[in-house]
């Protein structure tokens, strides 16, 4: 099981943090290019829109969408020993709360490590060692896919301490899907989590950081927490380690949420894993406490269990 800690609660809309040179928008070239990172196939780059104009392209996604199926509306109640991982419909518990957190309220110096498409036993292994030496704990945003492949790596980052969030059953682009079929997406994955710890997730990353206003609605309704970033080292690209470096400097504050991957076929990140312990250096010595999203957003990872 794992231990879960508090802190400050999270802003809507992201902030750029200074930087020397203009501000490229990361999380947009992140949601059209890490498509092809997916399945291991070498990214292209192309410039992406503005995510404040709502116009992002992406490219049809390469795995097939679940089939689509009816759900029915969850019983409000919390029944912890039902098998099903439905979360308990409710209203948005205050009318400021926001849809979509892209980092934390600036408030303390601290910022989250967060790695996406997990687990594999190749790069999860090595960042879980790197994160393990240097003390540190983070938030790693699972496909049910892998979890369900690798269930020895679930229970690995759970027993180190460290949190995990749901991203999609196998890593689709929602909107390019109905509405029932992204939430079973979303569904099935809880349900091996379920399966493997006990636990329900309540932290969701949307692949590519993609959700259209009825989804963001559907699942703020449902008591997920969504989580994007306000950080994107791109290693998912073969970003150099110079330049993931430049990117966490140049755009990392108070509250951030550092954008990094965990899984991909040998070779795909190793740049990610040159990079961490630097990254973890850097904000150690620049007075920044790196906490999980639990922490930093003060939100509980799982259905029923207080956040302390």
């Amino acid at each position: 099981m794992v231990l879960l800690g508090a802190g400050c609660s999270g802003q809507e809309t992201a902030k750029s943090a200074p930087a020397s040179k203009p501000h490229v928008d990361h999380q947009s070239q992140h949601t059209v290019q890490h498509q092809a990172s997916a399945s291991g196939a070498k990214p292209q780059s192309k410039q992406p829109a503005s995510p404040a104009s709502g116009a992002q392209s992406v490219k049809q996604p390469e795995r097939g969408a679940l089939p689509d199926s009816k759900h029915s509306r969850a019983d409000t109640r919390t029944n912890h020993e039902k098998s099903s991982t439905r979360l308990s419909e409710q209203k948005p518990s205050a009318a400021s709360e926001p849809l979509i957190f892209f980092k934390g309220s600036g408030g303390k110096k601290v910022v989250a490590l967060t790695f996406d498409d997990g687990p594999d036993t190749y790069y999860t292994n090595q960042v879980l060692n790197i994160l393990k030496k240097e003390g540190v704990h983070a938030t790693f945003f699972v496909t049910g896919k892998n979890a369900q492949a690798h269930p020895e790596m679930i229970r690995r980052i759970l027993q180190e301490g460290h949190v995990l969030g749901n991203h999609s059953w196998n890593h689709p682009d929602l909107t390019r899907l109905t509405q029932s079929q992204a939430v079973a997406q979303i569904e099935r994955t809880n349900t091996v989590i379920f399966k493997l710890t006990g636990m329900r997730m309540r932290l969701f990353r949307p692949p590519y950081g993609k959700l259209n206003d009825q989804l963001k609605q559907r699942f703020h309704q449902m008591g997920y927490t969504i989580v994007n970033w306000s950080v994107d080292t791109r290693d998912w690209a073969g970003t150099p380690v110079a330049k993931i470096m430049r990117y966490v400097q140049h755009q990392t504050g108070p509250g951030g949420i550092i954008l990094q991957h965990s899984a991909g076929a040998p070779g795909h990140l190793d740049n990610t894993i040159k990079a961490l312990p630097r990254i973890i250096k850097y904000l150690k010595s620049h007075g920044y406490e790196i906490v999980t999203i639990p922490e930093l957003l003060d939100k509980p990872a799982y259905m029923g269990i207080p956040h302390k």
